[in-house]
């Protein structure tokens, strides 16, 4: 559908010289008047734009393991222990998902972007992040079930 909806609007790229972002509707780059290609600023503007979308799709995954870990805390206070307890639950099954859906959607994608390798980043802290929480749940657990048989 986003396909559909951007194909008469002009899309984005970096200018080959001078690493400007402009348009593919531009037959010159306003900065430094280099000739654009219409073919190679195509591509060049495709490739952006699933850049674009893996870092949005990575920003997203480390809010959710954040809060994740939030839900976690969240989840051991009394009043709103119970909403919170779902918000986990749901959390710690999305995240991985969320994490495996992004590295096959974005794994091939070529790009020497530091955007992109900022985003991958945050794929792999927001794997940590579950991880560690995933350990801490579990030792709480262990820990609440040795309390609970002392009784």
């Amino acid at each position: 559908m986003s396909q559909e909806f951007s194909l008469g609007q002009p899309k984005v790229f970096q200018c080959q010289n001078c690493r400007e972002f402009i348009n593919t509707s531009m037959t010159n780059c306003s900065y430094c008047g280099v000739e654009v290609n219409l073919k190679t600023a195509t591509v060049a503007a495709d490739v952006q734009s699933k850049v674009a979308k893996a870092c949005s799709d990575a920003s997203f995954l480390k809010v959710a393991a954040r809060a994740l870990a939030v839900f976690f805390l969240a989840s051991m206070i009394p009043i709103v222990g119970g909403i919170a307890g779902w918000g986990f639950v749901i959390l710690l099954i999305a995240v991985p998902v969320m994490l495996i859906a992004w590295w096959l959607q974005h794994k091939g994608l070529q790009t020497a972007d530091p955007d992109f390798e900022a985003a991958k980043r945050d794929t792999v802290v927001s794997a940590v992040v579950w991880c560690g929480v995933v350990v801490v749940w579990l030792a709480a657990g262990v820990i609440q079930a040795f309390l609970l048989a002392q009784r």
